[in-house]
């Protein structure tokens, strides 16, 4: 593994750690649209200050190992599955370089980041995600 091949001495956990643990591996997530009507287009680009930049989930490393993401996927009141309402809503990731990158997730993809435990457990040579989530508006 690339983790294996690159910390000598470095012992596999996580397939042990999810083909044996009895704790929960995995959790969904549904985020409901805002009725933020204090926002303002500056708030979309203030990255640094939580309050302002996210109204759903500020910035944070999961604690986990691994979350899957799946497409974002927007619904009307009927069910029917329309365009995203609202362009800046979505995840949001910081780069290693600190740049913020708006992720978007392919229709027919999965995307994976990084948590916490996976960093301990790689000994740091895999870095969580700091990410954020900023809510559909209307």
């Amino acid at each position: 593994s690339y983790v294996s091949s690159r910390c000598p001495g470095y012992e596999p956990k996580l397939e042990s750690i999810i083909r044996n643990s009895k704790c929960c591996k995995a959790r969904l997530l549904h985020y409901f649209p805002t009725d933020d009507d204090n926002a303002t287009e500056d708030d979309a680009t203030n990255e640094n200050d939580d309050t302002k930049f996210s109204n759903w989930c500020g910035w944070h490393n999961d604690h986990g190992s691994l979350t899957g993401l799946l497409p974002a996927l927007y619904l009307d009141p009927g069910g029917n599955i329309v365009n995203c309402p609202d362009t800046t809503a979505g995840l949001y990731c910081k780069s290693r370089n600190g740049k913020t990158v708006h992720a978007r997730i392919p229709e027919d993809a999965i995307a994976f980041q990084v948590g916490e435990t996976m960093q301990i457990h790689s000994g740091g040579l895999l870095e969580a995600t700091p990410h954020a989530v900023r809510g559909c508006k209307g």
